[in-house]
């Protein structure tokens, strides 16, 4: 191998100071993220924990409110997914606002709502664990107009049998950011 002179070569451009510090910072915001927030590249998970939401008993035609931690305020809901103990069918509201269904319907913001009809179509691995049904491809704009970074969610037992208050329900969301890239290195 023979040496040139001047400038050796790279394989990466020269980094300033301005940049490795750019980068630096970057880093450091990434590793301060909560731990429930789950990265798959682009995508965003949140999930309902089973030991803090959606615990009450929940009776035919009554609704169990949440909100969720999510990343943005204004996020592209992809996939959606209900778990449950009991084979239930239960319908997902979604709000704009953490005030779910107010009396005043100029202060009501219904996004949209989506049934899920686990006695029909859930399924179990291996006939054991939760009851799960999963609907994908949905492209469901959604915007949190409190700018609270929440995805208000409202769970409603469609079923004549009660979820009971010993019964798990877990409400998972895979979603895209639709707001500017907070990790972005430029």
């Amino acid at each position: 191998m023979s040496l040139k002179h001047g400038r050796p070569q790279r394989t990466e451009p020269f980094k300033s100071k301005e940049d490795v510090l750019k980068i630096e910072a970057w880093k450091r915001q990434f590793q301060q993220e909560p731990d429930d927030v789950i990265t798959f590249g682009e995508y965003f998970r949140v999930d309902s924990k089973k030991n803090e939401h959606f615990l009450a008993q929940i009776n035919q035609f009554e609704t169990n409110e949440e909100n969720l931690n999510l990343t943005d305020n204004r996020i592209l809901i992809r996939n959606m997914t209900v778990m449950s103990k009991q084979q239930l069918n239960f319908r997902v509201w979604l709000f704009g606002t953490d005030e779910f269904y107010a009396d005043d319907e100029d202060r009501t913001k219904i996004v949209d709502f989506i049934d899920f009809d686990l006695v029909t179509y859930g399924v179990r691995y291996k006939n054991t664990g939760l009851w799960t049904y999963t609907i994908t491809d949905l492209n469901l704009l959604y915007n949190d107009l409190n700018q609270t970074m929440k995805l208000h969610v409202g769970i409603e037992n469609l079923s004549g049998a009660p979820k009971l208050v010993t019964s798990e329900l877990i409400f998972q969301a895979v979603y895209e950011s639709l707001e500017t890239k907070k990790y972005s290195m430029v």
